[in-house]
């Protein structure tokens, strides 16, 4: 238990008139707050007016058909017509020039002059001559003349010799044989010398005679060569001559004849030339000439679709525009209906409303009487548990 200090408390009652006008005002409410929900029977929005419908169906058809389109479909088509216009290339042709003619070829000919072959001249050689009809028929006999006077001396140094063995009383010994045989050895080498020179002089001389006789022999060949070599020449000078005044007369007689071709084909080449370029020069005008037509007859198809375009434009915006404005009277009608139906959904929601206005009305008087209760008060003392009064 406790024992704490004494505590107070206080308890109010309401006004029994008061507190009926409060329950009655709460029943009120309970009753009002069972009120069925009532929905509103008639139409918020207004439905499209005829004039709308007829102007939306107006665009809806200008869109679905088309208006306006065949011209521009036109105008597309004249356009593109134009801008794809390519003008051809015109070609300035080439004027071949005439094949260049080509002048025969003169040839002048070769003249070729007889070889002349001079006669061969064979030197002679003292080896292929006979020398024995050069030689001296008395060379044997001189010989033997001069081998007789050698053997002549021969035996008289002999017998010399044999004198002066026989007065020295040697004649018959070795010195006497020897002393004879040098005279004999001597003796024939004097003879072979004596022949050997002789004999040599002998081929010497017949050997210059020979020399002499082929010099002799070589200078008239020489000579008799000359003469015929003289005679060839003279007859290829001739023939030459000949041969030259003929090849003159066959290339004068060409030269006129190229000459002649020559002039000729220049004549021709420069006729065909000329209708060449002739011919050109038409076909470059014509060319041209069709060129500047398509170029205006492609400016006039891009006038035209420009015009087409812009006609189409305005009949497809003429057609949207009496679409709209037919659609705008429409909306006008609309908008009025819309608002009679607004003021009749207003009176409809302020019949809904009116009780609990009135309700309300209701509650803020009952909000607005005094607070009239009734206060009792008891102490109790803490200490003990026990109230005080």
């Amino acid at each position: 238990m406790s024992f704490g200090k004494s505590s107070s408390s206080q308890n109010q009652t309401m006004d029994p008139e008061i507190k009926g006008i409060l329950m009655d005002t709460f029943e009120s409410g309970r009753e009002l707050s069972k009120t069925p929900y009532n929905p509103y029977g008639g139409a918020t929005v207004a439905p499209m007016s005829p004039f709308q419908q007829e102007g939306m169906q107006a665009t809806v058809d200008a869109a679905r058909y088309g208006v306006g389109q065949d011209e521009m479909r036109d105008a597309i088509a004249a356009t593109r017509s134009a801008a794809a216009y390519q003008p051809y290339n015109v070609n300035v042709g080439t004027v071949t020039a005439p094949t260049a003619y080509q002048p025969t070829d003169i040839t002048t000919g070769t003249i070729t002059g007889s070889t002349v072959d001079p006669t061969e001249i064979t030197a002679a050689q003292i080896k292929d001559q006979d020398m024995s009809q050069y030689m001296n028929p008395y060379t044997t006999q001189a010989i033997d003349a001069a081998m007789g006077d050698i053997e002549r001396q021969r035996l008289i140094q002999q017998d010399a010799n044999d004198a002066q063995a026989v007065a020295g009383g040697a004649f018959g010994g070795d010195r006497h044989a020897i002393l004879g045989a040098e005279t004999n050895r001597a003796a024939i080498e004097r003879m072979g010398n004596i022949a050997s020179q002789m004999r040599n002089t002998g081929f010497d001389r017949a050997a210059a005679l020979a020399q002499s006789d082929m010099q002799r022999l070589m200078e008239a060949r020489g000579r008799n060569q000359q003469t015929d070599l003289q005679g060839k020449l003279a007859n290829q000078r001739t023939d030459l001559e000949a041969d030259t005044r003929t090849a003159e007369m066959a290339l004068r007689g060409d030269i006129e004849t190229g000459r002649s071709n020559l002039t000729s084909n220049l004549a021709a080449n420069a006729a065909n030339l000329e209708a060449s370029t002739g011919n050109r020069d038409a076909a470059l005008r014509a060319a041209l000439a069709n060129q500047n037509a398509g170029l205006d007859a492609a400016r006039l198809r891009l006038g035209a679709g420009n015009q087409l375009g812009a006609l189409g434009g305005d009949l497809r915006g003429m057609t949207y525009g009496d679409a709209a404005a037919i659609t705008g009277v429409g909306d006008l009608q609309r908008q009025l209906g819309q608002q009679y139906l607004d003021d009749e959904y207003r009176r409809f929601q302020e019949a809904q409303m009116y009780p609990f206005q009135m309700f309300d009305v209701l509650r803020s008087g009952a909000g607005m009487l005094p607070n009239p209760t009734l206060t009792s008060s008891r102490s109790r003392d803490r200490r003990f548990g026990f109230p005080t009064s």
